[in-house]
């Protein structure tokens, strides 16, 4: 059974990585820079404000694997977008 503390946690790096998306479309900026730049943020060393605790340590297997698959992704966009170029 999943604890709450899971699905606060995956649900608030959810909330970021689309605050961070949409940040990154009203700068007209690529996306992948300000993902980066949230990931250096959160994890082990992150922040904690109030109850709030960002190191995310109840779901760091879920969320070292979504970070497995976004790079996976990543190459095979970068792979597929070179493709057309040449």
């Amino acid at each position: 059974m999943l604890s709450h503390t899971l699905i606060l946690e995956i649900g608030i790096a959810v909330g970021l990585v689309a605050l961070v998306g949409l940040i990154s479309n009203k700068l007209r900026f690529s996306v992948i820079p300000f993902f980066i730049l949230i990931g250096m943020v959160l994890g082990q060393h992150a922040p904690q404000f109030g109850n709030i605790d960002l190191t995310f340590t109840e779901s760091k297997p879920f969320i070292d694997f979504m970070g497995r698959l976004g790079v996976l992704f990543l190459l095979f966009y970068l792979g597929w977008s070179f493709r057309w170029v040449g």
